[in-house]
């Protein structure tokens, strides 16, 4: 979120912002729980970036109840009701896995009572002295328990197979929720959270990745196009672009949407020169790609670019390449002479 919902007063104490205020109004006067997901549900409904989510809030009317709420954000893949929706179907998970346990012990149970009678009704006939009516009782003993563990035995294949079905359903779903919680839904691009496990990744054999390399690139005064052309605008404009670096990066490098206009990507198999003549290519193919701002084409708009490149030979963890790349990037953006900045 851009804009901070706390603030620091003069004297160090944490202070509620307008936006903060705005948004608990709304939500007291909604009867929407104060709940972390809804704060951000509600943020971004009133902030007009995303105008789909807005009308679609707007369209819920008072009361809305929390599960059109979770849905709505679910939809809108905002990442507390993705979580939330991963946590539920982990727990569906939990107690269908326990149902089913529950009635494969009943199965043996049951097979366990059939193998006692089966044994007993055996011993019984290899008995001289029993009389015919012993045996008899026995045989329709030994018959009840057949047909009651047939029965059960029945009834547990069903419930396996409808198990089954159902743990393949929440396995899809878990699936999806995933990929919904690292998928920008905006510009269909990795997110911030697929960046990350992207970086962690290359970490995750415990060594340094070499000749790896990540930019971070914010697209300067992006601001001025939505206050100017409006979000709709806005969001065509990042579309676009996500467009053109999803052509511009080779089958294993990647590119993600991690901010409003901040994106970054990962190149692998590079050396600092690499890197300089990457970087100079993705500025120049942003800015020299007029973009129009309106669905009117009444305006275009040539958009610059600040980018900050790390490399991982000087990064001994992922966080410290992200850190080193962050760096970078401030100082390209503290300097328009020198749009282009590598971490030291």
């Amino acid at each position: 979120m851009k804009n901070a919902l706390v603030a620091i007063s003069k004297d160090g104490g944490a202070t509620v912002s307008a936006d903060a205020q705005k948004i608990m109004q709304v939500m007291a006067r909604r009867g929407i729980a104060a709940l972390p997901r809804n704060y951000e549900l509600v943020f971004e409904a009133l902030s007009g970036r995303n105008p789909e989510l807005s009308a679609d809030f707007a369209a819920l009317g008072d009361q809305p109840r929390q599960a059109e709420l979770d849905e709505m954000g679910f939809y809108h893949r905002l990442v507390g009701h993705c979580g939330v929706a991963a946590v539920k179907a982990q727990t569906e998970t939990g107690a269908l896995l326990r149902g089913l346990k529950e009635q494969l012990a009943t199965g043996l149970s049951h097979k366990r009572t059939f193998l006692r009678a089966l044994e007993l009704t055996s011993r019984s006939l290899r008995e001289d002295d029993t009389d015919i009516a012993e045996t008899l009782a026995s045989l329709d003993y030994l018959t009840a328990a057949m047909t009651e563990f047939v029965t059960v035995e029945t009834a547990l294949g069903k419930t396996l197979g409808d198990g089954a079905a159902a743990l393949d359903k929440l396995t899809r779903g878990l699936g999806a929720v995933e990929k919904t919680m690292l998928i920008d839904k905006l510009t269909q691009l990795p997110n911030r959270i697929a960046f990350r496990k992207r970086l962690d990744s290359l970490y995750a054999e415990g060594s340094t990745p070499e000749r790896t390399a990540v930019i971070l690139a914010d697209i300067d005064h992006f601001g001025l196009v939505n206050a100017k052309f409006g979000h709709q605008a806005g969001n065509r404009l990042l579309k676009r672009l996500a467009s053109i670096f999803r052509k511009s990066v080779k089958k294993n490098d990647f590119v993600a949407r991690i901010g409003g206009d901040d994106f970054a990507f990962v190149f692998s198999d590079v050396d600092q020169n690499d890197m300089k003549a990457i970087s100079e290519r993705l500025r120049g193919t942003i800015e020299e790609n007029l973009v129009f701002a309106t669905s009117d084409a009444g305006a275009d708009a040539t958009l610059t670019v600040s980018i900050g490149v790390a490399l991982s030979a000087s990064a001994p963890s992922a966080a410290q390449l992200q850190v080193n790349a962050e760096a970078a990037l401030a100082a390209a953006k503290n300097n328009a002479r020198h749009p282009i900045r590598f971490a030291v």
